[in-house]
């Protein structure tokens, strides 16, 4: 029987140890000095046949130069997860949904794991139509505090969502870790964002009432402590100025969740002739004013038109015009952005969904 040479022996010898399935395959292969010497080859042909084998993806090798069997590669070789910060489960959006099914699908084409931490304290909501508490500054901080602490050498990146303020946030940016917030009215220093040009949306709002005879523009504000809900606001303000050359009327501008005004602004629905528009950058605020005023015979789109701003399913089911965001896509962007590791500010532009709220 012919004599195989040294580097045929060795060759065979690390495509066996390149098939283990055990705990022995996330055991270092032998550094090519030790297989050199028990196989009788020179060093630099051990890593020629060791670089080979890795080109055919049966050997894996190590940040830290060290070769592995492949198995090794596709866990010890598998990207840290990325942290997603978010309300507890039970109170999220339908805009919170559809970000995640975004963030969710391009985690899983970019094999990337996710985990999950909720903060049940985070944002407290008995239904989605009724008044909601976000927990302070002080309390987001210690929360941050806290987490970065225990995980922040586990993970590969954070998703915020928008009720994270931006106080809490400026002063926990960890160095070298990516970091991504969604739907926030600000940007911290270091923090990446996915949001909403808030002012083509104002703009496209406007202009769609206008264009469909409605006489008045009101401002609905679903609640005061909403900074997203008052970002918008603030916006659309800056719009109209642009347009009229004057400031918006405060007389048109309505907290919707304070009592007295919300009864006095149905009163003034039911009892005006004037055709009014109103704009609402609340989905479940909105569809609860269309179902009262319903109620009240009063139904939207014949006399008055209104606009919600977020345009999710729940908008668009209920037959309200909406000015839409892609908030697949917003999810979709805001994981790219933490695999790549290049945290950027991006705003996704408005669409009109036109609806039975308002009529042409």
């Amino acid at each position: 029987m012919k004599k195989r040479r040294p580097t045929e022996v060795l060759e065979e010898w690390l495509r066996e140890k390149s098939a283990l399935k055990n705990a022995k395959a996330l055991e270092p292969l032998p550094a090519t000095r030790v297989l050199g010497e028990k196989f009788g080859v020179s060093h630099g042909t051990a890593f020629r046949l060791l670089c080979a084998l890795e080109r055919e993806g049966l050997i894996w090798r190590h940040d830290n130069g060290r070769f592995y069997p492949g198995l090794a590669g596709r866990v010890l070789g598998r990207p840290k997860p990325l942290a997603v910060m978010l309300r507890r489960m039970a109170a999220w959006s339908s805009l919170c949904r559809e970000v995640m099914e975004g963030f969710t699908d391009e985690c899983g084409e970019l094999e990337r794991p996710v985990l999950l931490f909720h903060n049940k304290d985070l944002l407290v909501q008995d239904t989605p139509s009724s008044g909601l508490r976000i927990t302070s500054s002080q309390t987001q901080k210690d929360f941050l505090r806290d987490f970065f602490l225990l995980q922040g050498d586990s993970i590969g990146g954070v998703l915020f969502d928008e009720v994270w303020r931006d106080e809490a946030l400026r002063d926990f940016v960890p160095a070298g870790l990516p970091l991504v917030s969604f739907h926030r009215p600000e940007i911290s220093p270091g923090l990446g964002g996915v949001g909403a040009d808030f002012a083509a949306g104002a703009l496209l709002a406007m202009s769609h009432l206008l264009a469909s005879g409605y006489e008045k523009i009101f401002l609905l504000n679903p609640w005061p402590n909403y900074e997203t809900a008052r970002s918008f606001l603030a916006s659309a303000r800056q719009v109209y100025r642009e347009i009229a050359g004057r400031e918006f009327p405060a007389s048109q501008e309505v907290v919707l969740h304070d009592p007295v005004q919300y009864k006095a602004f149905i009163r003034k629905l039911t009892s005006t002739k004037r055709r009014l528009g109103l704009i609402c950058p609340e989905d479940n605020i909105s569809c609860h004013l269309a179902q009262d005023l319903e109620s009240r015979g009063v139904p939207l789109g014949k006399r008055h038109g209104l606009v919600s701003v977020m345009g999710t399913f729940v908008a668009k089911n209920a037959g309200l015009t909406c000015v839409r965001y892609d908030y697949h896509r917003m999810g979709r962007l805001a994981a790219r952005m933490l695999c790549d590791g290049k945290p950027e500010s991006i705003l996704l532009d408005p669409e009109l969904s036109v609806g039975l709220s308002t009529q042409a």
